[in-house]
């Protein structure tokens, strides 16, 4: 009787536990705050690899003294310019891509990627703001900061693009993926004059509902397995 009851102690501790247990994990986050960032080029710091017109400064920020920096005036290409950042992600069910954005207003608009993502097959998707200052189809307010969020479902292979708490719709992944391998950010295509800064850059993993239920049910039918009787 002992047993039993310690093991039913033990399965209501877990089973008070587990919310826990499920809580959202933090996978990568870039602050761009010192002492892992310096001011000036980001190419070098933090594993970060691609473009020259991406820096770190201190005149805008979300958070903190330090924020991102993309300067179209920098692109003498006229082609693509993106930073970006190798990470391995192995896929929980959910994965919530999060950064602070702001758009200045500039005579001159660029196309601008604030987000995007890479998986084992290639591009899983990116995020896409028109040289009309639209992110699928909605307006982005420019001169202030915004809140980006990026919902990768890998059980369905599809994303959800929220846009200050409001809903963009879904898309399908471009490519089937089970986690991703590099993120990226930067200009997309016709420079201009105008910038882009990012800030509170965030990955976090959200685990499989259930999964914690699952394993208090598996303990439950071990706690009320009855006990064999000793031989007479």
């Amino acid at each position: 009787m002992k047993s039993f009851s310690l093991r039913l102690g033990v399965l209501l501790l877990f089973l008070s536990l587990a919310p826990i247990s499920r809580a959202d994990i933090v996978r990568y986050q870039a602050d761009f705050e010192s002492p892992t960032y310096a001011t000036g080029g980001l190419v070098g710091q933090d594993q970060w690899i691609g473009t020259a017109i991406a820096s770190v400064q201190t005149a805008i920020v979300h958070a903190g003294t330090q924020a991102l920096e993309f300067d179209a005036n920098l692109d003498t290409n006229n082609s693509q310019q993106t930073a970006q950042r190798l990470i391995t992600l192995t896929a929980d069910a959910k994965i919530v891509m999060q950064t602070a954005f702001y758009l200045t207003s500039d005579t001159t608009a660029s196309a601008w990627i604030p987000l995007a993502a890479f998986g084992e097959n290639g591009i899983i998707g990116q995020l896409f703001i028109g040289a009309n200052g639209q992110l699928k189809g909605v307006d982005v307010v420019h001169d202030q900061w915004n809140i980006l969020q990026w919902v990768l479902d890998f059980n369905a292979q599809s994303a959800e693009i929220f846009l200050n708490d409001a809903s963009l719709g879904t898309t399908s992944f471009a490519n089937a993926a089970t986690g991703i391998n590099r993120i990226a950010a930067g200009l997309s295509q016709n420079p201009g004059t105008d910038h882009l800064y990012l800030d509170d850059l965030s990955i976090t993993a959200i685990p499989e509902p259930g999964s914690m239920t699952l394993l208090g049910l598996s303990a439950f039918s071990f706690v009320a397995r009855p006990r064999g009787r000793a031989a007479e």
